[in-house]
């Protein structure tokens, strides 16, 4: 008797396990139909909550698509949440970019500073580093960023460094 208990048990928990890992399935893919459509319809991606909200995919596309409807707040909320996912600096970089469109330059300048601790040898992360410095008018920090920029070595020399370099040297004058 007892062992047929366990039996039954073990059923119950691998059909209720199985039926959720199917349902995480099904919202994945909704997920990633919604991806290939504009973000006009929020509150049907904000339906996949309940199901895949455990998810960095999900909180990143939904914060793109509070970008793209100007909502920089909501954008960053979730931002915020998708990192709690992953350690991914882009996040970092984005969630940055909204602190800044909402006026929070300090937020957004202590998140770029984690973005590019993560990554110190990453020109771009470096360069809106120091563009942030310069648009909050705070140029000794900017020619700061500029100088670690010039000074740091690159592997490969392509059109993206050569301008983020001129524009750090041009910082300097």
């Amino acid at each position: 008797m007892i062992k047929l208990t366990y039996t039954i048990a073990a059923i119950v928990i691998t059909f209720f396990l199985l039926h959720r890992e199917m349902t995480f399935a099904k919202k994945q893919k909704q997920l990633k139909n919604y991806k290939n459509t504009s973000c006009q319809d929020i509150k049907a991606v904000s339906s996949l909550y309940p199901a895949i909200g455990t998810s960095e995919a999900y909180f990143k596309y939904l914060a793109d698509c509070y970008e793209k409807n100007y909502d920089y707040k909501a954008a960053d909320n979730c931002y915020t949440k998708a990192r709690k996912y992953t350690s991914a600096p882009l996040l970092l970089y984005k969630s940055a970019m909204c602190k800044e469109k909402i006026g929070d330059m300090h937020s957004a300048l202590d998140i770029m500073h984690k973005a590019v601790f993560m990554l110190p040898k990453n020109f771009s992360l470096k360069y809106n580093l120091m563009m942030l410095y310069y648009r909050g008018n705070d140029k000794n920090h900017a020619q700061q960023i500029a100088c670690e920029i010039l000074s740091t070595p690159c592997r490969s020399d392509n059109e993206s460094i050569r301008f983020i370099r001129n524009e750090a040297a041009t910082m300097l004058e």
